[in-house]
């Protein structure tokens, strides 16, 4: 019985202390501009879902060859949609509401180490960049080839609205749509723009990919994701287990309880007195009272019984020597 509430215990302390993080995001909201030098303009708006113990969130940037990536800065926002700026980290940590960049991957921090685990906390962040290098030649026209969404992520992005604004010297064919949304993009998939351009300006643009970019399909594609994990279960079914785990517990605890009260266990303790002893004690022989008590025999239990034998005459001590006489 007692192994058995140890293990129900330690299955629920399991059940409580294992958090599975998740991380999702709400909604991605990117807006950008080609710009007539050839730069595409970006500025993405996250909401991103935590819950567990994240750090922060991370970012990861496709920079084909010869493209060039610039990131003009991130920002948070708050509850009350305030924009605050976010400085990049120096030395080798990343404190609270600071980003680090290494060309290609955007980290920042979100939560302290110390502080208690997100639990299903929305944070909203802004990034802005410049990618240059993007547009290439394809004969008498451009080819701009751009995914609004990074496929390495952890989670499913709810809501994907992107728009492309073009500059005055750019001209899109006339069935092109420049806002498309998308809902319940899943880890490893894209949401790839391709589309064919007229340039009206003088000469080209400054910024042109010096050869043709790794072609990508002009409809989403699901690339390699990574290692498929065991979903978390969610808030409701936590709740319902650890029910499940309290209702047994109790159960157990009745069982047990009232199998020890029948056995005598909560019995009130008996007031000792000379008429008790009487009563419950002295009508046994010591021998036995003593071994009853010590849950063995030995040297105690074996003078009590001499001495009875000797005062009932059934033995007798000779005298002078250590020796006993059976007079029966």
């Amino acid at each position: 019985m007692r192994s058995v509430l140890l293990a129900l215990a330690l299955a629920g302390a399991s059940l409580l202390g294992a958090q599975e993080r998740t991380l999702s995001w709400k909604s991605l909201d990117v807006t950008a501009k080609l710009q007539n030098d050839g730069t595409l303009k970006v500025s993405e708006r996250h909401r991103i879902l935590f819950d567990g113990d994240w750090n922060g969130g991370q970012r990861d940037f496709r920079v084909d060859p010869g493209q060039q990536l610039s990131l003009l800065g991130m920002s948070r926002v708050d509850d009350d949609g305030d924009s605050h700026r976010m400085e990049e980290a120096g030395g080798n940590g990343i404190d609270l509401h600071q980003y680090r960049f290494d060309g290609k991957v955007l980290r920042w921090r979100a939560r302290e180490a110390s502080d208690p685990p997100f639990q299903n906390d929305v944070r909203a962040y802004v990034i802005d960049y410049e990618l240059r290098n993007i547009v290439a030649r394809s004969g008498d026209h451009y080819l701009l080839d751009h995914d609004f969404v990074f496929p390495n992520r952890a989670g499913t992005i709810e809501s994907l609205t992107a728009k492309l604004e073009l500059d005055s010297a750019w001209q899109a064919p006339p069935e092109f749509v420049a806002t498309f949304e998308r809902a319940n993009v899943p880890p490893g998939e894209s949401a790839i723009l391709k589309v064919s351009l007229n340039w009206t300006g003088a000469g080209q643009p400054e910024y042109l990919a010096p050869a043709a970019l790794p072609s990508r399909p002009a409809v989403r594609t699901r690339l390699p994701a990574p290692a498929p994990t065991v979903p978390p279960a969610s808030l409701l079914s936590k709740l319902a287990a650890l029910a499940v785990f309290a209702i047994a517990a109790m159960a157990l605890m009745i069982l047990f309880l009232r199998r020890e009260e029948a056995l005598g266990r909560f019995a009130p303790r008996p007031q000792v007195t000379p008429e008790w002893l009487e009563e419950y004690l002295l009508v046994h022989r010591a021998e036995v009272v003593g071994a009853a008590w010590d849950g063995v025999t030995g040297p105690g239990e074996v003078a009590a019984l001499i001495a009875i034998m000797t005062s009932e005459g059934k033995i007798e001590n000779v005298a002078g020597a250590p020796k006993l006489r059976l007079l029966v």
